[in-house]
Parts: C-alpha cells; structure tokens; sequence
C-alpha cells in the first residue's frame, strides 16, 4: 500500500505532462508498466488459495449482491450518475454500482484495502494520460491490448491443452485496463464523444471486449458447441475451465460498463456504442451462468443510467404503463430497432446461434420487462422463420428444431404476459366506463316506458323536443350523472382501438406459432417433443389470454358506439380479425394424442410424456372441460388406461432379453430363447396380453409415467374451470385408478402389477385423483370403493334393519348385506387392510361418514 502511494505521489509530482511523455516516448517504461500491473492483479487458479469469506463477497460483490463504495484515491465517485441535460430538474437516483469492483480470486489483491492501493495506481496512469491531451492514452491502452492480444493467441494455439493459463492472463490484462479507463474517464466527463481522447481508446478495447475470442467462451456445459463434445469428454472443458471462462467474461462485461461511464451519455447515445454493446450484453443477460447473468444485468443497469433512460419520457401517448417501466426495459424500448434486427437474425441463422434460445429469454422475459414494445416488431421476423420451420423446409432444418422452439416458447410466454396486461386494461375500461352505461340504461328504459317511436314520428318536433327535455331531467336526477360526466370519452375510445388491434396482432402471431409446433409433438426427437409441449402449452395460454379480452373489449365498444356512432372505428379488417381458442384447441388435439401413447405415435419417455400431459392438463382448463369431455373419453382416456395397467417398455427390450441370457446363461449367438418374443405390445407399451409388467416392461419409467397420469387427474378434477373435461370418464377411471390408492390393487385384472405394490407417492397421488373423480361423478366413485370395502369376509358390513312388534307387522324381511353382495367363491378378493383403506378413501371422499 506504501509503494502505491509513493507511486501516485510522484506521478502527481512530476505532472500530467512529464507522466504521458514518459509513456507515450519510452517503449520499455510502457510496456514494463502494463507487465508489472498485470502481475499485481493476477487471478488465482485454486479457490482455496483465497478466504472463503473474501470469495463470497467478491462473488457477491460481480453479481451486484454488494457495491463497493468510493475509496480514498477514487476523488468520491459517486454512484449516480449524471443525466444528459445538466440543466435538468433534480431527479430521484438508483443505486447503480459504479464499476469496475473488486474481482474474487486475486492472488495478490485479495484484501480490499490492497486492492484499492493498486487500483488507484492503474487509474492515476490513465487519468495523468488522458489530462495531457497527447495521445499518450492511446499508447498505454494499446499497450495493454497487445498483452491481451497475445494470451487470446495462447489460448488459440493451445486449445486442445487442459492445462492452459491463457484466461487468467486474460483476465489480469482485463483488470489494468478497465482501472486505467475508469481512471481517464475521470479527467473529462462532460467532453463530447468526438474530441474525447478517452472516447477514441475507449473504442478499441470495446472491440476487444466484444469479440468472438473473449465473448463468446463456454461458461457452463450447456454452451459447449456440439461439435466440441469430444473436448469435453477428453477433460478439456472441465469446472475449472468454464469457471475462468466466466470470471472473464464478467470482467469483459464490466469493462463495457465501465467505457460506458467513462464515456459520458453523450458517447452512449450518439457515439454508436449501444448498437455496438447492447445485444451482446443482452445475450449474456441470458447466460446460464448466474455470476455472468448478474454482471449482465448490472451493466445494463448502469449503462440505462449513464445514458438517461432511467426515468420514463414526459409525454407517453396516453400509455399508462411506460411509467412502471424499468430503466433496461426503457433501454431495450428506445433501441428496439436494431435488437429486433439481431433477433431476426438469431432465428434466420440458427446453426451459428445455437444459444438464440437464451437471448430471446433475456429479451422478452422477466430479465428486461421490454417484451411490449419488442413483440410488435417481432411478427414478420417470426412469421418468416416460421415458414423456415414448415413441413416443406423441417427436414432440412431439422437439427435446429430445439433452439427454434426455445425461442418460440419466449415468444409465446411474452405474449400470453402482455395478453394478460391487456386483459386487465380491458376490464379497468369497463369500471371507468360504468357510471356512463348505467346512465344509457336508465335514459333508454324511461324513453321505452314514455315514448313510442310511431308517436315521435307522428308528432314531429314536439314530441322530440319533449323527449330531449325528459332525457334532461333524466340525466340531472340520476346518481350516476357526476361520475359520467368526469369520463375521457375519446381517450377511451383511442385507447380501445389500440388495444383491440393490439389483441388482435399478438393472437395471430401466437397462432402461427402453435401451428408450427404441434406437429412436432410427434417427432422421434424426445427433447423436440418435450419442446414442443412446452410451447403448444404457452401458445394456448396466449391465444386463450387473447380470447378472454373480447367481452370487456365488447361491453366498452357497445357502450362508445351508443354514444358516438360515427366516431368509433371499425374494430377488425377481413385480415385482422383475433384468433379464437376453441378452434385452436380442435386443431391441436389429434398431434396431442399421437404424443400420448397412440399406437402410431412415437415411444412413452418420462419427461416428453409428462409434459404432453401438462398440456391436455392446459387444454381442459382454456376450454372449460366441456368442449374436450367427450374427446377424453374416446380418444385420450384409452390411451391412458393402457398405459396405467400394463406399464412403459424399455427401451429395446429384446436387447435386455438378450443381455440377461448372456449374463445368466452364458449364451453366444442363437439360443433356446430367440424364438421367445418378450410380452410388449405391437404400439410400445409393456406387459403384452397379459395386462401386467413383464421383462418388457421398465419400473421405473412405469412409476414415473403412472404418477404423471394420477397427478394430471387430480390437477383436472381439482379446478372447478377444467373439471368438467372428466365427465364421461370419471365412472370408467374410478375402476383404474381406485386399485393404485389401496396399495396392492383389489381386482386381479385391474391390479398394478405383481412385481412390486405401488410406491408411497404413487398412492397419494392415486388418492389425490379418486378425490377429484368423486367431485364429478361420486356415485360411481361410492360404487367402485364401497364394493371393495365390503369385499372381505372380515369387513364391517352394514345390518339389515329389523322391525318387531306391530311396526313389522305385514312388513317383508330384508336379507343380509352378504346376501346380496357375498364374498368371492375363492376366498376374499381384497385384504383386510385394503378393505379399510378403502372405506377410508370413501370418508376422505366425503361420500361415507365412518360410526
């Protein structure tokens, strides 16, 4: 810390002047100074080399969890930043973190109070460099970048080397110059961008920071390509390595900030730095890599900041919600042009972007809130990789089937969002407008119980200036006169003409997207069909969020219309009418079932099959359940049923046959067995004729698959919205789902299987759904428990009423219950205790009151 100062006390000594002649005229002094720097600020390889402590701040302090504050040498940065017009009303801040912070994994520079010594050393080069005004900065700067221009090379030529240095050196190089840039960035804040000396070397490091060699490092197992598996399985892309990968693209993005506020607003507005940074930074907003997602989101943070786009303009168009806006939503929103541009062409070049998934997640996604003002320009874009992906062009484009579906899921969560945002504008203009309808009603019932339109017509003038005085009177007498009167009839009306055309367009491109999913719901690929459920499931979302907003749209028109019939336009073109759900719905259903165990569809997978239910679970609750009622019957509850009894197949279940053969008998070639057909059915499910598991059949994907199918029974039944999709099947899945929730199962036909009694979660969850079958049809639920409650010989059964005396006299006497319901001429078709957990089932059920 002595050295440092003495370091900064005779800089100052010797003056801006000498300080930048020395450097901008003597190599050696240039060069040993950005060496002997870089060795100061060199990154650690081994966590355990540094506090556990100090690594949890430092991890917290690059993910924005904690701000430095302001040092000795740092003149009192504040952490606001100034805003473009100096002359501007005082406004409130944000806690914008004032960069570059302290780096975790220093070697050296772990403490903070050494590392702000030093630091202050690399700042007072670049401030004494900036001040002269002699192109000194530009020497020092290019010093540095040469170094990083060098270990960038090591690690090309080194590439297939686990053992490389390459991005610590990086990284230490990476440091000095965001120090040094932060520091020139101090001596003219409010010069313009095109005669800053700060601004000119600024724009050579951003260029470094951005390029491919820096940006676009792995930072997790995820964003390895597909053509560099073979590295990863070799050891080359190892924890280690994607960890360094991160730090240093975190400290890239932090240099971009870092620029960005050395730079000034007038540079980040005018100085083609945002088309330059911004989608970049807005790529790795969607990194998986929490510490670069983080860092991500505070650069832009401070970027919005520097730039003055933390608070919303003065005039919105009559736009309510731009003021709940956040500072990078309004970022992305006033430069929307060209991050749309690099959108398209994330989805027009996929095999070069195979991480465009992510970037449409930070785009339209929570990360930015910009999802409103993106979403109009993205439909020809779409509707245009859209046509990419159709039936003609998918079987050239197949192997970015995955990454264009994780990109339509975005567009698809985007806008089922702002259809929801719609929706509660739409019914925020049905209370405003209120007070006016009950007034119409109330002057349209007085004018129909008073005046006759034969008699107006007759009559002539008198009798409508009659009515016109009565409508007066009508007008001033009534309570709700006041609140009409304070209504904003034509601001209504433009805003009901905005979002009716807005509905309108998010519906129809929504629309398309469903279109071009679904039939993807019955590839070969499990990851494209668990895909293609997903965003099946979010485009009816969308469309029914859509749908859902006609009836307040339509109570507002009906209302406006009264009014002022001529001044309300027309609400839809021939092309432009919204997208109705049922229809939709309709179309979706046959590629649903071929995704659920149809014979000619593809094989039963856990998870792609899981999500598939998720979406009939979508289906029954957008449509009400009526309209697929009878559908569940015929065509998805067989479907489910067989997979329930008979079970999942492995994966190829002659080969396992085989192997156990070779295990167990030593067999080579043909065998005794060849001829012997495992028992799994012609459409890929298991146990055959039989109706149980066999060697054919995978436990463990049948567990798995079964406690899907119960807990998408029990999710149906459960919402009053979609309870009625199991109307006509409840009677007939009471008999299959009932044996799963008394552990070992009640009939020898139905039962889950000998092998193994179910699971305790598979009960419950088998328990959860004879509970939403009984609030649909709980006669039949009573019937199928109350038979095998009092199926053992040893179960309570109910007494026969017997009367005596004078009240029996003439009276027949009733037979036993055994009588007329006796025990299985085998013996007891249940267990004791499957009998009472029966009759308990029947009292959870509400349907059984136990004495």
């Amino acid at each position: 810390i002595a050295c440092a100062r003495m370091a900064i006390a005779a800089m100052a000594t010797a003056g801006s002047q000498r300080v930048s002649d020395m450097f901008l005229t003597r190599y050696a002094v240039r060069s040993g100074a950005c060496a002997g720097l870089a060795q100061c600020f060199a990154v650690s390889a081994d966590l355990a080399s540094v506090g556990r402590s100090n690594e949890l701040r430092a991890l917290g302090q690059l993910s924005g969890k904690e701000n430095g504050g302001p040092n000795e040498e740092d003149g009192g940065s504040s952490s606001v930043i100034e805003g473009v017009d100096a002359g501007a009303p005082a406004r409130t801040t944000m806690n914008v973190p004032v960069l570059p912070r302290h780096p975790p994994r220093m070697l050296h520079l772990s403490d903070p109070d050494r590392y702000s010594a030093v630091a202050a050393v690399a700042r007072a080069m670049g401030r004494h460099c900036a001040a002269a005004h002699n192109g000194a900065l530009a020497a020092l700067v290019d010093a540095h970048l040469d170094a990083l221009r060098d270990s960038l090379e090591d690690g090309r030529s080194d590439s297939h080397d686990a053992g490389s240095l390459w991005q610590r050196s990086a990284c230490a190089h990476i440091v000095v110059l965001n120090e040094t840039i932060r520091g020139a960035g101090e001596v003219e804040p409010k010069r313009k961008a095109e005669t800053s000396e700060t601004v000119a070397a600024s724009r050579a490091v951003l260029q470094e920071y951005l390029s491919r060699e820096v940006w676009d490092l792995p930072t997790s197992f995820d964003d390895i390509p597909f053509d560099d598996i073979s590295l990863a399985r070799t050891g080359y892309y190892t924890l280690a390595t994607l960890r360094d990968n991160a730090l240093l693209t975190c400290l890239a993005a932090e240099g971009v900030g870092v620029i960005a506020q050395a730079c000034g607003a007038d540079f980040v507005r005018r100085g083609a730095f945002l088309p330059q940074a911004l989608c970049p930074l807005l790529q790795k907003l969607g990194d998986p890599a929490a510490t670069v997602s983080d860092t991500a989101g505070d650069v832009l943070a401070a970027i919005a900041e520097v730039g003055g786009f933390v608070h919303p303009p003065e005039s919105d168009g009559g736009n309510n919600r731009v003021s709940c806006e956040g500072p990078v939503s309004r970022l992305v929103a006033a430069n929307a042009d060209y991050v749309v541009d690099m959108l398209s062409r994330h989805l027009r070049h996929l095999d070069d972007h195979p991480g465009a998934a992510r970037f449409f997640a930070a785009v339209l996604g929570r990360h930015t809130g910009a999802a409103r003002r993106t979403l109009p320009l993205l439909h020809e874009p779409v509707r245009r990789a859209l046509d990419s992906m159709g039936i003609d062009a998918r079987r050239k484009n197949w192997r970015h089937a995955g990454t264009f579906l994780g990109c339509l899921r975005e567009v698809s969560d985007a806008t089922e969002a702002e259809a929801r945002a719609l929706l509660e504008a739409a019914n925020k203009a049905v209370d405003d407008i209120r007070p006016l309808h009950d007034l119409i009603e109330e002057m349209e019932r007085v004018r129909s119980e008073h005046f006759d339109d034969e008699d107006t017509e007759e009559e002539g003038a008198a009798a409508a200036a009659r009515m016109e005085a009565s409508m007066r009177g009508v007008i001033d007498a009534s309570a709700h006169s006041d609140r009409a009167k304070s209504v904003d009839i034509p601001a209504i009306i433009v805003e009901w003409n905005r979002r009716v055309r807005h509905e309108s367009s998010l519906s129809r491109l929504v629309d398309g997207v469903l279109s071009s999913a679904a039939p993807l719901l019955e590839s070969a690929d499990p990851r494209v069909r668990l895909a293609a459920a997903e965003v099946c499931s979010a485009s009816l979302g969308a469309i029914a969020a859509c749908d859902a907003c006609s009836a307040p749209e339509t109570a507002v028109y009906d209302t406006v219309k009264r009014l002022h019939p001529h001044d309300v336009p027309q609400t839809h073109g021939d092309n432009e009418r919204p997208v109705r759900l049922l229809p939709r719905v309709h179309q979706l259903w046959p590629h649903l079932m071929m995704s659920l165990g149809h014979r000619l569809g593809p094989d039963i997978l856990p998870e792609p099959f899981k999500a598939s239910l998720e979406l009939l679970r979508r289906c029954a609750e957008v449509s009400g359940g009526d309209f697929i009622a009878r559908r569940m019957s015929t065509d998805a509850w067989p479907q489910l049923a067989r997979v329930l009894k008979v079970g999942v197949k492995h994966a190829d279940s002659e080969s396992l046959v085989k192997r156990m053969e070779t295990l167990y008998l030593g067999a080579d070639g043909d065998t005794f067995f060849d001829d012997v057909r495992p028992d799994v059915d012609e459409d890929g499910l298991g146990g055959g004729k039989r109706g149980r598991e066999t060697a054919g059949s995978a436990p463990q994907k049948t567990e798995t698959v079964r406690r899907a199918i119960m807990k998408t029974l029990a999710d149906i039944g459960a919402s009053e919205r979609s309870r009625m999709a199991l109307r006509d099947v409840a009677a007939a899945a009471v008999s299959v789902v009932a044996p799963f929730a008394v552990t070992s199962g009640s009939d020898g036909k139905s039962s889950p299987g000998p092998s193994a009694a179910p699971s305790p979660v598979l009960i419950s969850l088998a328990r959860d759904a004879v509970k939403s079958l009984a609030t649909v049809a709980p006669d039949a639920v009573w019937t199928a428990l109350a038979v095998n409650a009092t199926g053992h010989s040893g179960a309570p059964t109910p007494a026969a009423p017997r009367w005596t005396g004078r009240l029996g006299a003439g009276l027949p006497t009733l037979p036993s219950f055994r009588d007329i319901m006796p025990v299985h001429r085998a013996g007891s078709a249940i267990t004791r205790e499957e009998a009472e957990a029966c009759l308990d089932l029947l009292v959870e059920c509400g349907i059984a009151i136990r004495r």
